[in-house]
């Protein structure tokens, strides 16, 4: 490791992923010689050979690997504060999950951006990079998050708009050791955003790198098989009506909360006015631009699904014809 180089510990949890878990590590094997101080991996107690190819990696690489396992299952987010508790001293930390990979010229990205813009981490720093999704059919792409460099201190409201997230996203431990506890009796996807909350809000010294950092193989998570579910739409109520009383503080925000909730009352029981309501709020919660007909139509995606079932695509097609007729 260069003196020059910051260390840089990355923390990564794991379940059941014996096919992915080779990947994960390889890609960040593959950058060592920039700054890679120590890869420590907690293990959910995995039923499968999961354990025993962490094992093999520590083997073979005893100087950067720290490997532990629960017993009992803790299950995902605990799993990441235990994590955190562990993950030892360091300049900087990422987090990556076993069935995620890192681009190939991440480290030596950031390390080189470190260097040129002479980074003061005596506070609390966040730096961001791009990040991809790589999808079962062989899609490949980029989300950006350039935005964090206009919006540095309205990072929750990017967050809440999913605009930014937490892939890719490298603290030191001046943001690690402010970190609060989180909840998890009201559900898991509560308990996800609490987790990155606790970490956005504490940065004060934003940096972003135009490189990819982190690759979202998407499909085979836990939150692609939850999406949608009865199950996922009633902690999505819960989720926002924690957010909007306990958490969220501009006026745009809390219209954007109570969007999502609207959203999801229409999909556990469809009414239209529901649906004209989320709508209506949804509209005037743009942040930081108006929000625009792409956002717009994302938005009201799984409504529609749920109105026209099948035929959504060709119904939505029409409508958009027929307005765009009426407009000329």
């Amino acid at each position: 490791m260069t003196d020059t180089y910051k260390s840089i510990n990355v923390l990564v949890i794991c379940y059941k992923q014996q096919e992915v878990i080779k990947r994960a590590l390889d890609s960040v094997l593959c950058q060592k010689e920039y700054g890679l101080n120590k890869i420590i991996v907690c293990d959910d107690c995995s039923p499968d050979n999961t354990w025993d190819v962490l094992l093999n990696y520590k083997s073979r690489y005893p100087d950067y690997f720290e490997i532990h396992r629960n017993d009992p299952n803790l299950g995902i987010y605990q799993n990441m504060l235990k994590l955190l508790s562990l993950r030892g001293d360091s300049d900087l930390y990422v987090n990556l999950s076993g069935d995620d990979a890192f681009d190939t010229g991440y480290f030596k990205a950031l390390q080189e951006f470190i260097i040129e813009n002479n980074i003061d981490f005596s506070k609390p720093v966040g730096i961001f990079s791009d990040f991809a999704n790589s999808a079962p059919d062989g899609e490949f792409s980029v989300r950006s998050q350039k935005l964090v460099e206009c919006c540095k201190d309205n990072l929750l409201s990017l967050y809440l708009r999913q605009k930014i997230c937490c892939r890719s996203l490298v603290l030191n431990n001046k943001v690690l050791e402010k970190h609060k506890g989180t909840i998890f009796n009201k559900g898991l996807a509560l308990a996800e955003w609490l987790f990155d909350i606790n970490r956005i809000c504490m940065i004060e010294s934003v940096y972003y790198v135009p490189v990819i950092g982190d690759i979202y193989f998407s499909g085979i998570g836990i939150s692609t098989k939850l999406l949608n579910s009865q199950y996922y739409i009633s902690e999505s109520i819960e989720k926002w009506e924690y957010l909007k009383d306990k958490i969220i503080l501009k006026q745009e925000d809390k219209k954007l909360a109570d969007a999502e909730i609207y959203k999801a009352r229409f999909l556990a029981h469809p009414k239209i006015s529901l649906l004209v309501r989320s709508i209506f709020l949804y509209m005037q919660s743009g942040y930081p631009q108006k929000v625009s007909f792409k956002e717009l139509n994302g938005f009201t995606f799984l409504m529609r699904k749920k109105i026209f079932g099948k035929y959504e695509s060709r119904v939505w097609y029409k409508c958009l014809k027929s307005i765009k007729r009426r407009l000329i």
